[in-house]
């Protein structure tokens, strides 16, 4: 039996699925059982929210507008998300750096945490 075709759209009306997203995540991640030498990373990327392309809106002279912006905590070699923030872009990525590492903490405890400077220099 194949799910139905909003069942994506349908499940992210939901105001609990950032708590349900966070517990499959610490679960899965626990469950790997993985040794205390392990390296993670930290990023951020940005989604937009129209399927309007980047040549169009640049054509048409529209600004683009806010974006969903998805920070996370990556375990190395594995390439699996540990931890995952989502607010809206641009902002700098050092705001969601502190929840980030506080979702993280719950799961992980790498060796090295691999990010970008200024996170290294604030100590996250």
């Amino acid at each position: 039996m194949l799910p139905h075709d909003t069942i994506l759209q349908k499940f992210s009306a939901r105001k609990d699925v950032p708590k349900i997203v966070d517990k499959c995540l610490k679960q899965l991640v626990k469950s790997l059982d993985l040794p205390a030498s392990i390296e993670a990373g930290i990023d951020s990327t940005g989604f937009e929210t129209t399927g309007a392309s980047a040549h169009f809106v640049a054509r048409t002279g529209r600004k683009r507008g806010r974006f969903v912006k998805a920070s996370m905590i990556i375990v190395c070699g594995l390439l699996l998300p540990a931890a995952l923030v989502l607010s809206w872009g641009p902002g700098p990525d050092i705001v969601q750096a502190e929840p980030l590492a506080q979702k993280a903490a719950g799961v992980i405890q790498p060796r090295t945490l691999w990010g970008g400077e200024i996170l290294m220099r604030q100590g996250i």
